[in-house]
């Protein structure tokens, strides 16, 4: 009987170091979600990135990205821009400043948050 219970263990500690291994590709796929990578668009679904100061909602239509709305946090003010491809919001107070922009290029959608 302790030799089945030696080769339990020694089966479980394998299987911890598989779940470890597992839980380093998932935190390898965390980070590419942080990333500015582009996503295939759905045409009319909406999409938004928030930061700090706020959300900025925005949908593609026949091809061309429609800015839906811009949603500041308690304090903040929005003020959006619409240059060609691209819809840039930032939000803004007294001391704080944040921008999220978004930009369709070839079918994909691209954002970008900064402070």
């Amino acid at each position: 009987m302790s030799d089945d219970s030696d080769d339990d263990s020694d089966d479980d500690s394998d299987d911890d170091s598989d779940d470890d291994s597992d839980d380093d590709s998932d935190d390898d796929d965390d980070d590419d979600s942080d990333d500015d990578e582009g996503g295939a668009v759905v045409e009319g679904e909406v999409y938004s990135r928030s930061s700090p100061g706020g959300t900025l909602r925005v949908r593609v239509v026949d091809g061309v990205l429609e800015f839906v709305e811009a949603v500041p946090v308690s304090g903040f003010n929005a003020e959006v821009s619409e240059p060609g491809d691209e819809i840039r919001v930032e939000f803004s107070t007294e001391s704080d400043e944040y921008r999220i922009e978004a930009e369709y290029e070839d079918g994909q959608l691209f954002w970008t948050v900064e402070s």
